[in-house]
């Protein structure tokens, strides 16, 4: 008789590869270890792929249903975050909105706790040999279009979204959401990253896609394709800031 799967199993399989990547981005981001980010992030990366592997099991199979859609909201959101960070209104505009509001509310220093954070922004060709700062950028591409995209979807939609809706989150179907459900997958999505207009807006599409697919690969294909397109406008116009 086989051995049945400790019943924690299924939520490490889902949560802990999200956890491994933010305890470890929380960490190579320090300025005291900037000298080992291409080391660390190479680690990082590592760590996620054998906790993925390791969850496999308790993943969805791979299905075809929406991938179509989810290959074109990837490419078209992809366009949409890099020109949405371009104009970077969270940076631009918001810390005026935010000051007003602060002297309107006597609340001052209001936008000095409520401001999106930074990416490490390395330049590998800057501070590396050629032949270790390619090997960097394939590392670093193989973490932004494979290993990220699993990693956060399987957390978004196949966790968190889920749970929000009943806590017993395995039962719930693929591709369900609620309005609360909804929103708070797109606020906690905007709050991790630095680029609040653009996170706002794919996150809001992403969701989307979800709800109209009902398949959480769907989702993962379009957070790869966008991360690819991404990915490429670094590397082309060596947009470091995005890295």
């Amino acid at each position: 008789m086989a051995k049945e799967s400790p019943a924690w199993h299924p939520l490490a399989a889902f949560v802990l590869p999200f956890i491994v990547f933010a305890v470890a981005t929380s960490f190579e981001s320090m300025e005291s270890v900037k000298a080992w980010y291409p080391m660390l992030y190479g680690i990082k990366t590592l760590a996620i792929l054998a906790v993925l592997w390791w969850g496999r099991a308790y993943y969805p199979a791979w299905s075809m249903k929406g991938i179509g859609a989810g290959l074109v909201f990837g490419l078209l959101g992809g366009i949409a975050w890099i020109v949405l960070s371009t104009w970077s209104i969270e940076k631009n505009i918001l810390p005026g909105v935010l000051a007003s509001l602060g002297e309107w509310f006597n609340m001052p220093g209001l936008g000095d706790w409520i401001k999106p954070g930074n990416r490490v922004g390395y330049d590998a060709f800057s501070q590396l040999s050629p032949v270790a700062a390619w090997t960097f950028t394939v590392v670093r591409l193989i973490g932004l279009v494979i290993a990220v995209p699993i990693m956060e979807e399987l957390f978004w939609r196949g966790f968190l979204n889920r749970f929000l809706i009943d806590e017993r989150w395995q039962d719930v179907a693929w591709g369900r959401v609620t309005t609360m459900s909804f929103a708070v997958v797109t606020v906690a999505f905007v709050a991790v990253h630095a680029e609040w207009t653009a996170a706002l807006v794919w996150g809001v599409g992403i969701n989307l896609v979800y709800w109209w697919t009902r398949n959480l690969w769907a989702c993962i294909v379009a957070h790869a394709a966008s991360n690819a397109v991404l990915g490429y406008y670094i590397l082309v116009y060596e947009q470091w800031q995005l890295w």
